[in-house]
């Protein structure tokens, strides 16, 4: 009964992985983790299978295993096969994570830790010269509908959470809109009838994901869409640490008209980089090395360029604490704020194809 609880835990852990993976869901986490930078690593998919499914079946298995273990005499020896290799492979995935990936999962962290013990637990169970006791079948069904229930109400709030508004609307409301719209780091004009103005950090993974899509659909329609780009550091967030620092050495390389490239440089990277790394990328670009050098060499990084001053400013009027957060401007509509999913919805929608058509 002891395995088959844990078994359930690291489930409903892998459940909710994968259901994000599926749904394209934020993971639930927390604001000081970093479920979305692990779980969007291509480090997280082997040969095109998402880690969180292997799990998924795994669990499934040792379910089925834990419940024939009384009348099946090598399902033991089974068992501490299977949770032997989840339980090595677990902590060297959560071991990837910290050292290259510097971010923590926290259901990857449940998934592993309930592989460890079941390990344990099974190990325990071979060495015993008797059989396991049956497992009443009323327990499997009891907890199976409980990770159903569960895993149900994680994603309803997990839905919720992605569909309301990143910025109270009271905040938007009190800001001119003169004051979302900038003419530094822009492509499009300013005439465009459909503007996009994106907050981003440069070193989170769903704004690294979401980047070059916003920059193709300006491209396809350079006439009528103007993109924005305001930078929002997370820098209080577990593995954004260095996204100040990264903001700032874009603007280093926006006053040498290759503010754009440099950002795809860095979302080229799918983790945090190191002082010889951003170097490369100055050479890589042909820009002057010399002030962006002093910067990372000064202990104290507490100078920010005035674009960056404004956006940061701006972000803090907005109350904007997630990225990627959308305002998005259509003709004559008022602003609105919007997450990516709800803003792919609007750009897709029948009356912005009218708009944005050459016809």
């Amino acid at each position: 009964m002891a395995a088959l609880v844990t078994a359930y835990a690291g489930l409903f852990a892998a459940a909710v992985l994968s259901s994000a993976h599926i749904l394209k869901l934020p993971v639930p986490c927390g604001a000081s983790s970093g479920c979305d930078t692990v779980t969007q690593h291509p480090g997280s998919i082997i040969s095109g299978i998402p880690i969180a499914y292997i799990g998924l079946f795994a669990y499934v298995i040792i379910i089925v295993l834990l419940a024939c273990a009384s009348h099946m005499h090598y399902a033991p020896a089974w068992l501490a096969i299977i949770t032997g290799i989840g339980a090595i492979s677990s902590v060297a995935l959560l071991i990837y994570a910290h050292f290259a990936i510097h971010a923590l999962c926290r259901w990857c962290a449940v998934s592993g830790a309930a592989m460890v013990i079941l390990f344990g637990l099974c190990l325990y169970a071979l060495r015993r010269e008797r059989a396991p006791e049956a497992i009443p079948s009323g327990a499997i069904w009891w907890l199976t509908t409980a990770t159903v229930l569960a895993l149900g109400a994680e994603i309803s709030v997990s839905e919720r959470s992605l569909s309301a508004s990143p910025i109270p609307p009271m905040k938007l409301a009190s800001v001119p809109t003169a004051d979302l719209l900038d003419t530094q780091n822009v492509r499009g004009p300013s005439e465009a009838p459909v503007k996009i103005v994106m907050f981003s950090d440069l070193w989170c993974s769903v704004c690294r994901a979401i980047h070059q899509p916003l920059v193709d659909y300006q491209a396809a329609h350079p006439r009528k869409v103007q993109l924005i780009f305001r930078h929002r550091p997370l820098s209080w967030v577990k593995g954004h640490e260095s996204s100040e620092m990264a903001a700032a050495l874009s603007e280093m390389a926006a006053g040498q008209g290759k503010f754009w490239p440099f950002v795809e440089k860095l979302y080229s990277f799918s983790r945090p980089i190191d002082w010889a790394e951003y170097m490369r990328v100055f050479n890589e670009l042909s820009l002057p090395t010399a002030r962006a050098e002093d910067y990372l060499e000064r202990a104290d990084r507490k100078w920010m360029p005035s674009q960056l001053e404004r956006d940061v400013a701006l972000a803090d009027r907005l109350n904007i604490r997630l990225t990627p957060t959308f305002v998005v401007i259509v003709d004559h509509h008022a602003p609105e704020a919007v997450n990516h999913r709800r803003l792919f919805e609007i750009l897709n929608s029948d009356e912005v194809k009218a708009m944005v058509s050459p016809w």
